[in-house]
């Protein structure tokens, strides 16, 4: 579909953007079909900036993605259809144990890698809300406030 003829019937897109799912890439076609007028939220307090946006920004936003649990319509004026990508849930546990690994920035690399803690222990340890369920929490709208428990 050309983005000039698609109608949107004044619906807001959500993208429920689950962390280490492969939406990076779906994220990146996102901003050049959607430009100006996405918003994106990728912490927790940019909810809470979300709510206090001027509801003439929120009714001109007709793309709304970020790391986020189902639910985020609540704070839009305008209608919402959500979707998301998934992935085979043990490759999406694999990938975020190695993206801990790598990432110095990551809340919980330093813990990690100083106590060399294996794969095994990583998942048994239950070290982040992100190994057990996560993909069905988020969309179902179950709270994931920040993907911590460490």
């Amino acid at each position: 579909m050309h983005q000039d003829t698609y109608d949107r019937d004044n619906h807001t897109l959500i993208f429920v953007h689950i962390p280490k799912a492969a939406g990076t890439t779906f994220s990146s076609i996102l901003k050049g079909l959607y430009g100006e007028r996405r918003i994106s939220i990728y912490s927790i307090t940019q909810i809470q900036e979300l709510q206090a946006l001027p509801r003439i920004q929120l009714e001109n936003a007709d793309l709304l993605e970020g790391h986020f649990s189902y639910g985020v319509h609540q704070y839009l004026p305008r209608p919402a259809r959500y979707i998301t990508l998934l992935r085979n849930p043990v490759e999406r546990v694999l990938s975020l144990y190695h993206y801990i690994q790598h990432t110095h920035s990551h809340y919980l690399h330093n813990h990690v890698v100083s106590e060399n803690i294996s794969l095994r222990e990583f998942v048994a340890g239950r070290l982040t809300s992100e190994i057990c369920d996560f993909q069905v929490r988020m969309i179902a709208g179950i709270d994931v406030p920040d993907a911590r428990v460490f």
